[in-house]
This record gives C-alpha cells, sequence and structure tokens, in this order.
C-alpha cells in the first residue's frame, strides 16, 4: 500500500484500501494511479520533494509500485515552462515513452534521466541547457533523432551509449569536450555533421567515440 493511496481512500471515504467504488468499479489504488496519470503526467508525481520548478532526484529503490506503474504506462510528458531542472532518473525506465521536448526554461539535467526508455525515439532539448549528463540517454534502444542545440558544450561520459538506432548526429557549434563512452555500442552512428572545433578521428575511441563507427 502506498501512502498516496491510503490517504486517497480514506479523503474519498473508502473503508478500506482495496474497496472497489460501485460508481467507477476501480479500487482505490486504481483510481489514484489513473488521476496520477492523466494529472501529473511525470512531473510532481515523480518525487515528493519536487517544487515547482523542479522534478528532484528519485532512484529506484524509492520507487513505490504506484510510481512504477505509472511510469511503466507513461507514453507522454507536458512539461510545465516554469520547469528548470529535472533529476537523476526522474524518467528512467519509463518504457511506453516515445517522445520527449524539453522547454527551453530547463537549464539542467541530471544523470541518467532518460536511462533505458526503451522506446524512446525522438528528442529535442532545451536551447539553455550547457551539457547533457553521464548515461542520461543509456539503453535508449530506439532513439533515431535528437535535436542538440548550440547551447550544449559537453557531452558527458557514457551519455549515449548502446542507443543502437542512432544513425545521425549533428554536434552543435559550442560543444567543447566529448567524454569517455558518449558513444559507446551505438553502431549505427555514421552520419557527423561537425559543427564544433573538436578535431574527429574516424574509427577511433577519442572523444567518446562519436566517430568510432563513421
Amino acid at each position: 500500500k502506498t501512502e498516496e493511496a491510503h490517504n486517497f481512500s480514506v479523503e474519498n471515504r473508502f473503508d478500506y484500501f482495496n474497496e472497489t467504488s460501485a460508481k467507477t468499479g476501480l479500487n482505490a489504488q486504481e483510481i489514484f494511479i489513473h488521476a496520477a496519470k492523466e494529472l501529473y503526467k511525470g512531473y510532481l508525481l515523480y518525487n515528493k520533494k519536487s517544487t515547482k520548478n523542479q522534478i528532484l532526484d528519485i532512484e529506484n529503490d524509492e520507487e513505490s509500485d504506484s510510481i512504477k506503474s505509472i511510469k511503466e504506462s507513461l507514453n507522454d510528458i507536458e512539461f510545465p515552462n516554469s520547469l528548470t531542472s529535472i533529476g537523476n532518473f526522474a524518467f528512467g525506465y519509463c518504457e511506453s515513452l516515445e517522445s520527449v521536448v524539453i522547454p527551453d526554461s530547463v537549464i539542467y539535467l541530471d544523470q541518467n534521466v532518460f536511462t533505458a526508455c526503451s522506446n524512446l525515439k525522438t528528442v529535442v532539448l532545451s536551447n539553455n541547457i550547457t551539457e547533457i549528463p553521464s548515461y542520461c540517454f543509456h539503453s535508449c534502444v530506439k532513439l533515431c533523432e535528437i535535436y542538440l542545440p548550440n547551447s550544449i558544450e559537453t557531452i558527458g561520459s557514457y551519455a549515449f551509449v548502446a542507443c543502437v538506432n542512432l544513425s545521425n548526429i549533428t554536434l552543435p557549434n559550442n560543444l567543447t569536450e566529448i567524454r569517455n563512452g558518449a558513444f559507446d555500442s551505438c553502431y549505427l552512428l555514421q552520419t557527423i555533421i561537425n559543427n564544433s572545433n573538436i578535431i574527429l578521428n574516424l574509427g577511433s575511441s577519442d572523444n567518446g567515440g562519436v566517430a568510432r563507427y563513421a
């Protein structure tokens, strides 16, 4: 039983946590999960400590069963324009998530934000973030398109490791560093448009291996 669902059942006069409502045919926990999916869309619910402009850290072992259920079925996210940061593992293992547009209000992403989002295909990042952190898109195996804004200066270690369907990428003007293993196991990454001043060596593991398979 989660604390949230228990409180919901009390507030709505369910005598027992698993009592089924005659009106909806759902029990309190099911109603809670449904309401959370529709109203929160992966925003405040992902961490009880989150504020209006932050989605804070959440580790897998901190997640309740209800949170995990929501993450497994979440297929879209509508971020508020007041959002400024997204914390560790906030959307990790959202296996139904297919596309993400991060608003320009966001200036900071933590590690593992979209780790193992196995159906994530397209991503548009904020024009105001300067770093793609370590393991940010680790094992996003269907990711085939991502726009890197010119604000990006650093791509963190293993940021795109095992993105096995990523076939092309444009390195932005202000990029100065690609850290170790950033593009490891990106076997289809053969088209690279390099607008940065980084010197790429085809077939090399230098610069995060971005040109290893080119």
